[in-house]
């Protein structure tokens, strides 16, 4: 008897090493969509009107920085792109005009294009559209934006100072 456990045993245990047994199951992915985005630097930008290369009679110089970056990352359907858009907290004085460009944005994926340069006031300027799942990197990466501070008229010369909101949304 003890003979024919031994044997039983030994068969059932051939039986289940010969067979292979497999199991799966799903793994859903998710994507919920979002737009993060900031400037890799967010203290002031310092513009002068002056008198650098000017003979009188000429318009005053202006100025021009290019030291400020938008970053930002961006999960989203294709078909939902997003754009980011510039204002300032007041129009300009009368007499100045402040503009803003973004060079060709760089990173990985649907970074968008950049607009033409656009005069900063209180309305929303699109500053970069089209922008689909993206990520610019952080720092000097992402969209370089360009100010240049011109004289258009008559100025008032009295040191004053405006504040430019950046807002990504859908388009």
């Amino acid at each position: 008897m003890k003979r024919i456990i031994t044997v039983v045993t030994v068969l059932a245990l051939m039986g289940f090493a010969g067979s292979a047994m497999a199991q799966s199951h799903d793994i859903n992915i998710d994507f919920t969509g979002f737009a993060l985005m900031a400037l890799n630097d967010v203290t002031a930008i310092d513009l002068e009107v002056n008198n650098s290369g000017v003979s009188a009679g000429e318009v005053p110089a202006g100025d021009t920085d290019a030291t400020k970056w938008l970053n930002y990352t961006v999960l989203t359907p294709s078909a939902s792109p997003y754009e980011i858009v510039g204002s300032l907290d007041s129009d300009m004085p009368t007499g100045l005009q402040l503009q803003v460009v973004s060079a060709a944005p760089t990173g990985t994926g649907g970074t968008g294009t950049a607009a033409a340069a656009k005069n900063l006031n209180d309305a929303d300027q699109v500053i970069v559209n089209s922008i689909t799942s993206c990520w610019t990197g952080i720092g000097a990466n992402g969209a370089n934006l360009t100010y240049t501070l011109s004289v258009t008229g008559a100025v008032d010369a009295v040191d004053d100072s405006r504040t430019v909101t950046y807002t990504i949304q859908a388009e």
